[in-house]
């Protein structure tokens, strides 16, 4: 996790397109379980709309967009993001 800018933080993850159900949750690193499929950007609307969700704050997709390995930008203070992580770390 990285500061861009006060207020802003980056976040590398990984993504599993077509599953059951979408999740969050840590193991090794971020990972977000997608129910929708990679084809026609699907899969990443649905990436930044849980995480928006997820984090109650703005998300934007800065890189990876054809890859399951991404980078979002959390519009949010580090430490809340952090915060948030390491709760899914310890469950």
């Amino acid at each position: 996790m990285n500061v861009e800018n006060e207020g802003e933080t980056i976040i590398n993850l990984k993504v599993k397109p077509n599953s059951p159900k979408f999740r969050v949750y840590y193991k090794e690193c971020l990972r977000v379980d997608l129910t929708s499929s990679p084809d026609k950007n699907k899969a990443n609307r649905e990436l930044v709309s849980g995480l928006r969700r997820f984090f109650s704050s703005e998300v934007r997709l800065i890189s990876g967009h054809k890859s399951r390995s991404k980078i979002v930008l959390v519009k949010a203070e580090k430490h809340s993001v952090e915060t948030l992580i390491k709760k899914l770390e310890h469950n």
